[in-house]
């Protein structure tokens, strides 16, 4: 009888679980038992799940769509490599983005107004583009990125460049 009833309740969790969690990308990471490398996240309908996505395990591949505040969390993601940023996001925050020591290739599509100085601290990033934001310049700490070699910054309205862009070694 208690083995029937440890059966049952456990059929029901399970069938709670899946109603109450409606079957989505970052979801089925968070529940999968295997690596995950790439990873699409609606963050307007999974947004509540992000405070969860370091525990993915072996993303390498992340595209956020519809961010509207950046998840300081992404940093423990070891083995991210290219991380795509698309949405209201203004702000990238302070972090300890020297953790991503896999990241190869940002892009973020956002109406950025600032990067806060820790994001220079990246240690291979290669590829950064910054594509549609309200930059009026540079942000100086990309000038920190030693093994940057293409810096994208299509359709922004900068309206000046720091004497430091000489500092960009590649």
């Amino acid at each position: 009888m208690r083995v029937i009833f440890i059966i049952l309740l456990s059929l029901f969790t399970s069938l709670a679980l899946a109603q109450n969690k409606s079957a989505t990308p970052l979801y089925d990471a968070l529940m999968a038992r295997d690596t995950v490398s790439s990873l699409e996240v609606d963050c307007a309908k999974e947004g509540h799940l992000l405070n969860q996505i370091h525990k993915v395990v072996g993303l390498s591949s992340l595209r956020l769509e519809n961010l509207s505040q950046f998840p300081t969390n992404l940093v423990e993601l070891s083995s991210l490599e290219r991380l795509f940023i698309k949405g209201d996001l203004q702000y990238l925050p302070s972090a300890e983005y020297h953790k991503l020591v896999s990241l190869r290739y940002v892009s973020i599509e956002a109406k950025i107004r600032d990067i806060h100085q820790d994001f220079g601290k990246i240690p291979y990033l290669r590829y950064l583009y910054l594509w549609n934001t309200d930059l009026k310049e540079i942000p100086t700490c990309l000038f920190q990125l030693e093994t940057l070699k293409q810096l994208g910054l299509e359709n922004n309205p900068i309206l000046k460049i720091s004497d430091q862009i000489g500092n960009l070694k590649n």
